[in-house]
């Protein structure tokens, strides 16, 4: 069996014992193509960002496969995205699309390292999940585009009809995700075509869902999507 199709789990734990077992709906029982639906979901950010006045030059944005990818750390303070060693040095750093300088980078962070308490906190914000890729790609595109590639990393976003500080820009970034996960994106991947556009169905999945009935496992579904789109998939 290939490495992609094994399951780990902890060898301590004895599943005949165990009498349910739950599953997530996104990215677990739903699978999404990539890098369709990433690219289905900026798009969607994009037309968002220009509902709230965004300048209309970003419209003009498109998706960049892999330039974003989870474990990244998002300053929102000064519009950077950080790669981290195990130990919280900096490994890279980018300005929108513009890769820093190690004195740029020495200059706004002391000793070139993000201490790991500040993980997580509301200036440092780790990429943790594959809903966040086309996101935070929104977010540095529009930092690149906004700024026109400029090298001085003020707090804001400068432009002569627009400004806004990089950790606002991320506030209304988090607020339209709380939008679109909530139920716009849902409602339109249930427009005609979109489901086999974007979504993976997999006889694998009914193959082993159904293997678990059969060994008497209760299984249930734990999810915040609307049971209108978990009843059309």
């Amino acid at each position: 069996m290939s490495n992609h199709h094994q399951i780990y789990t902890n060898s301590k734990v004895d599943l005949n014992k165990i009498e349910w077992i739950g599953f997530d709906l996104d990215y677990t029982i739903a699978q999404y193509k990539s890098p369709e639906y990433e690219i289905f979901s900026y798009e969607l950010f994009v037309q968002k960002f220009l509902e709230r006045g965004y300048p209309a030059i970003i419209k003009d944005l498109h998706y960049q496969p892999g330039f974003i990818i989870r474990g990244l750390l998002v300053d929102t303070v000064y519009g950077n995205v950080l790669k981290l060693d195990h130990e919280g040095n900096i490994i890279l750093s980018y300005h929108g699309l513009t890769p820093m300088t190690d004195e740029q980078i020495a200059s706004l962070y002391l000793y070139s390292r993000i201490p790991k308490s500040k993980l997580g906190d509301t200036r440092f914000r780790v990429v943790n999940t594959q809903f966040e890729l086309p996101s935070i790609q929104v977010y540095v595109d529009i930092i690149d585009m906004v700024e026109n590639r400029n090298e001085t990393y003020e707090s804001s976003l400068f432009s002569e009809q627009f400004e806004i500080s990089y950790l606002d820009l991320f506030e209304d970034l988090k607020e339209i995700a709380i939008e679109l996960h909530s139920s716009d994106l849902k409602r339109n991947l249930m427009l005609p075509g979109n489901m086999e556009k974007y979504v993976s169905f997999s006889q694998e999945l009914s193959i082993m869902l159904k293997s678990l009935i059969d060994s008497s496992k209760k299984l249930f579904l734990l999810t915040n999507s609307p049971w209108y789109y978990v009843q059309s998939l």
